[in-house]
């Protein structure tokens, strides 16, 4: 071989190295070791690219779990589909009556939007049981119960894609003297439920900071999502918290703009849900 073309060669093949594009699949295993190094307080947790349907992180993702008030997410879109959300709705003694405390007062009237917009900013039970206990009333005035209800939860959950999802109550509040949990889901079950009802307007109500009643009463959301005001692009969130269930959370993040991501955290803590959030957010970000 000419002494020039062996000088030449490895020089040649070194250029040839470098601007040989990147195998993506080093990349995507690159990616993958990054978010396996990210330590969860969570049992349960899902980050999923919610254009391209590809998870990020996963943990736990097909066991079901104490749902809390995520089940509200459910109970709310059922609520959405069958009421006039510009409808009034009278606060009944029952409703307030629910457990945990709210600024609800009996006798006022509330727009059915303003409630769910209660539901799903500050998890109002008191609010859900009105939305509950209206279309019960208009549907099925001879019952007192909510079976009814549940039924419709159950089938709205299987038409949205889930497969392990089971109800006792609307709200997700304990039972038997709140020890144990009433409605289970996995992050799989939830993450299906948020991408088929992405257009819903329950996400974009949760957004209100204040509702009036049909007497001119003020009612401040106090909201329970702690992330609002850190994490900007934020589309949509819903907490729940029982002694039972533990943290949960569920976050619609679009940063960068166009780039919609999921994260559920389920069996987490009080304070450590959305601390498990901002470390899948702040990781896989960039994703």
């Amino acid at each position: 071989m000419n002494r020039a073309i062996k000088l030449i060669l490895p020089a040649l093949i070194l250029v040839i190295v470098i601007l040989l594009p990147t195998n993506p699949n080093t990349e995507n295993k690159n990616q993958k070791t990054e978010a396996e190094q990210i330590i969860l307080e969570a049992h349960s947790a899902l980050a999923l690219n919610l254009l391209t349907n590809k998870i990020l992180f996963e943990k736990n993702i097909y066991e079901p779990l104490p749902l809390a008030s995520l089940s509200k997410i459910i109970s709310s879109l059922v609520v959405a589909d069958h009421i006039d959300l510009n409808e009034y709705i009278e606060i009944t003694k029952n409703a307030v009556q629910t457990p945990e405390p709210s600024t609800l007062l009996v006798g006022e009237h509330l727009r059915a939007e303003d409630l769910l917009a209660m539901a799903m900013g500050e998890s109002s039970n008191d609010a859900m049981m009105a939305l509950v206990e209206h279309f019960g009333n208009k549907e099925w005035p001879a019952t007192s119960s909510v079976e009814w209800f549940l039924e419709l939860i159950n089938k709205k959950a299987f038409e949205l894609g889930t497969e392990k999802m089971s109800f006792l109550n609307p709200t997700g509040l304990d039972i038997e003297n709140e020890t144990f949990p009433s409605n289970f889901g996995s992050a799989w079950d939830l993450a299906q439920i948020v991408k088929n009802s992405i257009d819903s307007p329950i996400w974009q109500l949760g957004e209100k900071k204040e509702v009036i009643s049909r007497e001119g009463i003020a009612h401040k959301i106090h909201h329970t999502n702690l992330l609002r005001n850190e994490i900007s692009g934020i589309n949509g969130a819903k907490t729940g918290f029982t002694d039972s269930a533990g943290g949960n959370l569920i976050l619609i993040v679009e940063k960068p703009l166009g780039a919609p991501k999921l994260i559920i955290i389920l069996g987490s803590s009080l304070e450590g849900r959305f601390l498990d959030a901002k470390k899948l957010f702040t990781t896989l970000a960039v994703l």
